[in-house]
């Protein structure tokens, strides 16, 4: 009779084990299943193909190096809606990897860049979970949970053991990092009033790509090709404007 009841059980369970299989050490992601707002209009418009990003045919996946640390392959799947890090073990020791400041440098530069909606507590969020572990692990953004890669999240919101492992993760980095020149010449409009974000009173700021303040709370005209972000900084959140 127990050997009945058993194999039942492992009936059951077996199904909710096929969403997935654990990811190498070397690999950690989000997992943004909270709505998050995800455009990746702006990296064909700031990056190049085949320079400084790669992407799968016919899918909205892009591949690109870390802004934190450029041996590091990062993909962001607008699709599956996942952003994952891939550390190279031939370069970078998996003890002494900063899988925090990796994470939020990332989550940084996607917001500012206008590719990700996601509010600075949120970011400090998965930036303190990944600080006290990173190998193998995953952060789902509507449990607010970092999870083992040997877990899957099933459909009714719980998390159940996988009994598969991926393969070792192949490293394939474009040439170079994505970015915008800073060598804009932005001329300051001073008798425009202030730019807000939409639903807000707080001024925004306009950033370049790179992070450098272009403009604080006023409105800023250039005649050369140029990527206005203009970042609320009291949220974090940023309302892009290119003019290209």
């Amino acid at each position: 009779m127990l050997k009945k009841v058993i194999t039942l059980t492992l009936l059951f369970v077996v199904p909710t084990m096929l969403f997935a299989c654990k990811s190498p050490d070397n690999v950690f992601e989000i997992k943004f299943n909270n709505a998050e707002s995800i455009d990746v209009t702006p990296i064909e418009k700031i990056g190049e193909l085949n320079v400084s990003y790669f992407k799968d045919e016919g899918k909205s996946r892009y591949t690109f190096r870390s802004h934190f640390q450029p041996s590091v392959m990062v993909v962001l799947d607008a699709g599956s809606r996942t952003l994952q890090f891939t550390v190279d073990t031939s370069k970078t020791d998996l003890n002494t990897m900063q899988y925090d400041l990796c994470v939020r440098t990332e989550l940084d530069w996607l917001v500012d860049a206008g590719i990700v909606a996601m509010d600075r507590v949120k970011r400090e969020k998965i930036e303190n979970e990944f600080k006290k572990w990173g190998k193998s692990m995953v952060f789902y953004t509507k449990q607010d949970t970092l999870v083992h890669s040997s877990y899957a999240l099933t459909s009714d919101g719980t998390f159940n053991p996988i009994d598969c492992a991926d393969g070792p993760s192949i490293i394939n980095l474009p040439p170079k990092s994505i970015e915008i020149s800073t060598g804009i010449n932005f001329k300051d409009n001073s008798g425009c009033r202030g730019q807000k974000l939409s639903n807000t009173k707080v001024p925004a700021a306009a950033f370049n790509i790179n992070g450098r303040l272009i403009n604080n709370g006023r409105n800023v005209r250039s005649s050369s090709p140029q990527l206005l972000l203009y970042k609320n900084a009291e949220t974090g959140l940023v309302r892009r404007s290119f003019s290209f």
